[in-house]
């Protein structure tokens, strides 16, 4: 790399919660602290990364804001590119103590500089997200797939409403919309519950799916199980549900596996809830519930009553 050797950067994330008096998020981008890299406060390296002057801080650390450091990272990828004899360091460290890590190869610095952006900019969202939702009294969320089927489940499970007992299983949760209604409106009662899984892929969608749940009044009526479906159903005991919701994956493959495995629990006289079979009809049969619902169905036959069959399917087990 060009300019003072000494200059090489590093990467400090700020604490949580940590921002500058006007209140906004920081990364603190430093150079070392040597003679030299402190006096060449602006170094050919500074500028072609575009870091600001080092004023604002200190002799060796500058306080970017969150839209600052977007491109600043992406410079130093580009720059690192060219480069190939920079060793940067990296401090982090979970208790924001800084600590020293090297890189063994230039191949992973480039890979993990290339997706550092993406990974601050997804932390500064969740703290964003946590933020919102500890000020907020209300639900949250992002879609509603459950509003146009409200009176079509108050029919189907008019039985099961405020009863005593009552089990449910949920594959797919995402934000909690359709746990929501089941608690609201079917497992009322102290004794009822509902378990759901999902593997929440996004620290995101378990934040926003744990204050909705809260927010409910439903959380000690609440099972969560983080994983697939394919891991768990074939760990639970048989016919120990009375309704189980399929609203998990979309690939024909694990539709199918999950109705089978659903079957085994469900208890004679239960409902098994089909969602998006109707789901995107122009994507290929592979990659949408439908195949997977017809062979269940046809597999089947003889073994349980129709109840629906719509963008949704539902049968009673007999």
């Amino acid at each position: 790399m060009t300019g003072d050797p000494d200059s090489r950067p590093i990467l400090l994330a700020g604490p949580p919660g940590k921002s500058d008096p006007s209140g906004r998020e920081h990364i603190v981008v430093a150079t070392r602290a040597t003679p030299a890299a402190a006096s060449n406060r602006s170094s050919p390296l500074r500028s072609r990364i575009g870091w600001p002057p080092l004023d604002a801080v200190g002799p060796d650390e500058t306080r970017l804001d969150q839209q600052e450091c977007i491109p600043v990272l992406w410079n130093m990828a580009a720059i690192f590119t060219q480069d190939l004899h920079c060793e940067p360091q990296l401090l982090l460290s979970e208790d924001c103590a800084p600590r020293t890590r090297r890189l063994p190869s230039m191949h992973r610095l480039l890979r993990f500089l290339t997706t550092l952006p993406a990974r601050v900019r997804k932390r500064l969202q969740i703290r964003r997200l946590t933020r919102r939702l500890t000020a907020s009294t209300g639900f949250y969320f992002t879609a509603d797939y459950v509003s146009p089927w409200e009176d079509t489940w108050e029919h189907l499970m008019e039985a099961y409403k405020g009863h005593p007992g009552v089990q449910i299983l949920e594959i797919g949760s995402y934000e909690g919309r359709s746990t929501v209604w089941f608690l609201t409106n079917v497992v009322t009662h102290p004794t009822a519950r509902i378990t759901c899984i999902d593997p929440f892929w996004h620290m995101g969608q378990r934040l926003i799916f744990d204050h909705n749940i809260a927010v409910s009044g439903g959380s000690n009526r609440t099972s969560t199980i983080v994983g697939t479906s394919a891991d768990v159903l074939h760990t639970l005991p048989e016919q120990s549900f009375d309704i189980v919701y399929v609203d998990g994956s979309h690939r024909a493959a694990d539709v199918l596996l999950d109705a089978l495995t659903s079957w085994r629990i469900l208890k004679r006289g239960g409902i098994l809830l089909f969602d998006d079979y109707g789901w995107h009809p122009e994507k290929p049969l592979s990659t949408r519930p439908r195949l997977a619902i017809d062979l269940f169905l046809e597999t089947f036959g003889g073994e349980y009553d129709l109840l629906l069959k719509d963008y949704q399917v539902a049968v009673r087990k007999r």
